[in-house]
């Protein structure tokens, strides 16, 4: 995907998708950079 990490500015990562809370919830979507591996998330929408 194409994005830009946080850390490091790389322009890739790899993402997937988590159900981290009940199912009324939205689910969470994950990311990691494929350069400095840091992992982030999705901000929540109300």
């Amino acid at each position: 995907m194409k994005l830009n990490a946080p850390k490091c500015g790389n322009h890739e990562a790899y993402w997937w998708i988590v159900q981290t809370d009940t199912a009324e919830e939205p689910s969470t979507q994950f990311f990691r950079c494929t350069k400095c591996k840091h992992t982030w998330r999705t901000p929540r929408s109300s």
